[in-house]
């Protein structure tokens, strides 16, 4: 969070009014419950707008843990469905958490919602999540083929999820190189869990060493007759977790982010080959599904690799939190983090109180749409969004080059989760 451009601020807000402010992030407002009342007539026709003819769109979280944020996501993914042809839905989760998703959506004996419980992707452990999978479940019952949905995750991020696949192949049913080949992943798992990107170098070293060799071996494996069916179904995707194990392990302090970059476009890739034969929506981080780095130190993310390739089939909505609080992952358990209000003046405060009151829903608006710097607000949330010296007018032109809409949410709530989350998780 900065200060807005100093000329246009005259004072700073009442202590008693950012009190309010606060509270009311924590007041019951959105809740996934909302999914049965579509979205306004005002906020379809910004949505296409922004959208247009897209084959792919990003809907984007911003930050992950807030209720406001999923809530509303799900809603404008609801509409897109509905009314736009959207058959897909890539989940910032990985593979394997995707396929248990889609698999319970096509499981009319089983309640969809209950499976997200055995996601290790913390975000998804929610009950807004699970109310939208309930419904997408009974969307698909009353459709024909054509048109239900499906869900795919995208992200690679460690072995660990394919554990019970590897304990499996351990057992003394398989061939002996098998069960070799999956002990080693196993371990590789384990040891990439603990490295992360600011590892010490020995650990570093082991893991490279033990990445380089599993990566090897999966590989020449993969090059002959398959010998093992549970192997061949997740030896793909865990050649890209070993990439990204590989990037981990290659990263040196100080160095150039490899670890991102090796993880946007292996999210790219994985996206842009789900979404070759049906419109596709996209949920991540605001950071991941931007058009362009809001930072220009970083490394191309996943949404820039997008739109390099489909141009401009590819629309993102980005999403901004005025204040509040939020769940977050500090690398080793989930807490609450508050969301500081924005330098602003006092009547910017009451005003963005009157919203949070008076709405329950996100005020949208589309970049591409030149009536949008109307809402008085919006110089507020730009400096909320982009941490920068420059004015809130150039900061307006550098999203427009990074998302095509914004979802404006006057308060955030942590999101709420169904139940303890699990310890491998990872944001």
């Amino acid at each position: 969070m900065v200060a807005q451009d100093t000329a246009r601020v005259d004072t700073t807000p009442d202590p008693e009014r950012q009190q309010l402010l606060h509270e009311l992030a924590r007041a019951p407002r959105l809740g996934a419950a909302d999914l049965r009342r579509p979205i306004s007539p005002e906020t379809a026709a910004v949505l296409q707008t922004a959208v247009g003819a897209a084959k792919i769109v990003g809907l984007a979280d911003n930050p992950h843990g807030s209720q406001e944020s999923f809530a509303h996501r799900a809603r404008l993914t609801q509409y897109l469905i509905e009314h736009g042809g959207f058959t897909r839905i890539g989940l910032e989760c990985h593979a394997a958490e995707g396929e248990l998703l889609n698999c319970a959506l096509m499981n009319p004996q089983k309640y969809a919602g209950d499976v997200v419980r055995d996601i290790s992707f913390w975000m998804y452990k929610s009950r807004v999540v699970s109310d939208f999978m309930g419904w997408l479940q009974r969307y698909n019952q009353q459709q024909p083929v054509s048109r239900q949905v499906e869900i795919f995750g995208f992200d690679c991020q460690g072995l660990y999820p394919y554990r019970e696949a590897f304990e499996f192949l351990k057992s003394g049913k398989q061939a002996r190189h098998i069960r070799e080949l999956a002990k080693d992943m196993l371990m590789a798992a384990e040891l990439s869990y603990q490295c992360k990107p600011n590892a010490g170098p020995e650990r570093r070293a082991v893991l490279r060493t033990l990445g380089q060799d599993v990566q090897k071996r999966l590989a020449e494996w993969m090059a002959g007759p398959s010998d093992s069916p549970t192997l061949s179904a997740i030896a793909p995707v865990c050649m890209d977790a070993l990439r990204l194990i590989l990037a981990t392990a290659e990263q040196h302090e100080g160095a150039e982010d490899r670890y991102g970059a090796v993880r946007d476009r292996l999210m790219a890739e994985r996206s842009l080959a789900k979404a070759k034969d049906a419109k596709t929506i996209l949920w991540a981080h605001a950071y991941h599904l931007s058009k362009a780095a809001t930072d220009s130190t970083s490394a191309s993310v996943q949404g820039e690799h997008i739109q390099k390739a489909v141009g401009d089939s590819y629309r993102v909505i980005g999403c901004v939190t005025a204040a509040g609080e939020s769940l977050g992952f500090d690398g080793k358990a989930l807490r609450r983090f508050h969301i500081p209000l924005a330098p602003a003046d006092v009547q910017t405060v009451e005003q963005l109180v009157l919203d949070a009151l008076g709405t329950t829903e996100a005020r949208l608006i589309a970049l591409n749409d030149p009536t949008w710097t109307s809402y008085p607000l919006v110089t507020h949330y730009l400096g909320a969004l982009v941490e920068t010296k420059y004015p809130p007018d150039q900061i307006a032109r550098a999203l427009g080059n990074c998302f095509d809409g914004l979802m404006l949410l006057p308060t955030s709530r942590c999101l709420k989760l169904l139940g303890q989350s699990s310890s491998r998780s990872v944001c």
